[in-house]
């Protein structure tokens, strides 16, 4: 059975961030409808050797166990799935590079939510972001099918 697991930072960056995001994860499902929410201490070491952070993310627990190694605080591993989101303080252009950043090293899906413009834009491998403009919600696709996160709370 395919088990996903789902990631947040310790301290998020916008009020209310983490209750939105876990509110989200109780009524998203993921294809094996079994997720946790945990802090990830650091973030993720990408194939490229950059380490990012998302503010959320989605992978298979068995490809995470089968990367760690002892001694290895973060090891060389991608996510099937991440969520950033833009703070008022953060620059729009350093946030459009991470996400190319995250799927360029084989990210699935990328959600950058940006609440002063009322925008999520979607990525994925091979095409240009989809920008939706003051969504309701955001469907999930692809590795987290199913999931499905509203938005009132963070783009008020």
């Amino acid at each position: 059975m395919e088990q996903l697991r789902s990631c947040l930072p310790p301290i998020p960056k916008q009020p209310n961030a983490s209750t939105a995001f876990c509110n989200a994860s109780r009524i998203g499902r993921t294809k094996a409808d079994a997720a946790q929410w945990l802090d990830l201490n650091g973030g993720f070491r990408l194939p490229d050797g950059s380490r990012l952070a998302p503010d959320a993310a989605w992978f298979d627990e068995t490809r995470w166990q089968r990367a760690r190694a002892p001694g290895v605080r973060l090891p060389v591993f991608v996510p099937e799935f991440v969520i950033e989101l833009r703070s008022p303080d953060d620059r729009l252009p350093i946030f459009r590079e991470k996400m190319q950043n995250y799927m360029a090293n084989c990210v699935q899906l990328a959600w950058l939510i940006d609440p002063a413009r009322r925008e999520v834009s979607i990525y994925r491998p091979g095409s240009e972001p989809e920008v939706l403009r003051d969504p309701e919600s955001v469907q999930g696709e692809g590795p987290v099918e199913g999931f499905v996160l509203r938005l009132d709370r963070i783009l008020r």
